[in-house]
């Protein structure tokens, strides 16, 4: 499960990147909308395109950020001490977690970013303790 963990990590690195040259690529006409909104005295519509603009690079960010920790713990997994089940399990649970994680916050669902994050903090106390496990 390994492999598979660390093909999941670099493969959503890949969409992580691809979203990145996206928001690249609309940035560059964000600052003369922005520019147009302050000229007109529009502060909820400044407001409403640059946060909009900044949750999707929180995307962006933890997408990567995310896939670096599925890759490491990948790395991690010949090393700890569980049954292949237990292995598998947390392979898929760190896999899930990046992906409800990333959907719920692509959408605006906080509920759903907020499920993520605690799916993806439980693979990593699994996986803290699967390391701790080989030092007993």
């Amino acid at each position: 499960m390994s492999n598979g963990l660390l093909t999941f990590g670099l493969g959503w690195m890949c969409v992580s990147a691809l979203l990145g040259l996206y928001l690249g690529i609309k940035h560059l006409g964000m600052s003369a909308r922005l520019d147009a909104f302050a000229q007109n005295g529009s502060l909820a519509d400044y407001h409403r395109e640059y946060i909009g603009f900044r949750e999707r690079v929180t995307v962006h960010a933890h997408g990567f950020l995310f896939s670096t920790v599925c890759i490491g713990i990948a790395l991690a997994l010949p090393k700890m001490a569980y049954p292949a089940w237990a292995i598998s399990a947390l392979a898929l649970l760190l896999m899930a977690a990046t992906v409800v994680w990333s959907l719920g916050a692509f959408a605006r669902i906080r509920p759903l970013m907020g499920l993520g994050d605690f799916m993806f903090l439980g693979a990593l106390v699994g996986a803290a303790l699967g390391m701790a496990r080989t030092l007993l």
